[in-house]
């Protein structure tokens, strides 16, 4: 049986390349997302999963003030929406 280091409870032995570094990523981000209850602190990381960082680093040509894809996102993404409800009638 595998000795296990000080203040370690178990360990998880998965074979190599089970997942790639991009999967691996994104099942932390998932995970953390769980547990995040701010909406706020849950964009930034939505955002680095749905899109480019370069397109999120790109100026928007449309938007007047200059601002980045990103700056738009955050704050489209944090606009409350109307709860959505199985049998909305």
């Amino acid at each position: 049986m595998e000795q296990l280091s000080p203040g370690t409870c178990c360990s998880l032995s998965l074979p190599e390349n089970v997942l790639t570094e991009g999967q691996w990523m994104g099942l932390k981000t998932l995970t953390r997302l769980v547990f995040i209850a701010d909406p706020a602190k849950k964009v930034p990381l939505v955002m680095d999963m749905l899109y480019p960082t370069k397109w999120l680093a790109e100026r928007d040509e449309d938007d007047p003030q200059g601002r980045t894809n990103r700056e738009i996102q955050a704050e489209v993404r944090l606009i409350p929406s109307k709860p959505l409800y199985i049998f909305d009638n």
